[in-house]
């Protein structure tokens, strides 16, 4: 008990999301490819600009939501690989949809919920690390403490809350089992 229903409607509603996901996150990186480098603040320092390699990471981690419904592990570790490479490549800050969708769908499964766990704790140490690296050269260390509790507070809740409502549904879905 506890799996994901993956009946046709469940199937079809997690292709929906993958599509909607890519068109988000693909959207994104295609529109940032030759512009300016986001300058949030004095000091804030720049990020590399995209490239192919943004485009193939980006595609590469939406691409694993389309087989998460067989492959949910392997799903998970692609999208979380693909941000995680992406982010460690000091792009601007994005593409976190597929491993956030990827966590949440296996933290509602009733296997791989540590795994989930794991994946939404590196994306989060990646993050800290590109954060560190943004931060660096920040001279004024109330600025620099505002984009650390920023951008360190919506990272934490970008790849935990997945996780978190992914066990609610979980749980939810094996207390209605209990009660048949």
């Amino acid at each position: 008990g506890g799996d994901l229903d993956m009946s046709k409607r469940g199937h079809t509603a997690t292709l929906i999301t993958a599509a909607l996901v890519t068109l988000v996150e693909l959207g994104a990186t295609l529109s940032g490819q030759g512009g300016d480098p986001v300058d949030l603040v004095a000091g804030w320092a720049p990020t590399r600009p995209g490239d192919i390699w943004a485009i193939i990471l980006t595609a590469v981690g939406c691409a694993a939501l389309f087989v998460i419904s067989r492959f949910p592990l392997i799903a998970l570790l692609t999208s979380s690989a693909a941000y995680i490479v992406f982010i460690m490549r000091d792009y601007e800050f994005g593409m976190t949809l597929p491993a956030m969708v990827a966590i949440f769908i296996v933290a509602a499964g009733s296997r791989g919920r540590f795994t989930a766990l794991t994946a939404a704790l590196m994306c989060l140490t990646a993050t800290a690390v590109w954060i560190f690296m943004r931060t660096a050269t920040i001279t004024d260390s109330g600025v620099a403490i505002l984009v650390w509790v920023a951008f360190g507070t919506v990272s934490a809740a970008f790849f935990f809350l997945p996780a978190l409502f992914g066990e609610l549904v979980r749980l939810r879905r094996l207390t209605a089992e209990s009660k048949i």
